[in-house]
């Protein structure tokens, strides 16, 4: 038998201890408003701290189901 390994993506999102990650998944949280996730209309980068800035991708889905990323 194995000891399944756990990634950082399989942590509650209530245990993010990372200050950078835990003010993006708030303002990801609020965005969102009880959806799954926030449309890009929902999105206002110009309200997070600059210093956040580096970790954000936008990433559209093509309708063909490829990816973009901004």
């Amino acid at each position: 038998m194995f000891t399944p390994i756990e990634s950082g993506l399989e942590q509650a999102p209530t245990d993010i201890d990372d200050p950078v990650t835990r003010a993006l998944y708030d303002h990801w949280l609020e965005r969102a408003n009880g959806r799954w996730a926030p449309a890009w209309s929902d999105i206002d980068i110009m309200v997070l701290d600059a210093k956040l800035l580096p970790y954000i991708t936008v990433v559209d889905l093509t309708p063909d189901g490829d990816f973009t990323c901004r």
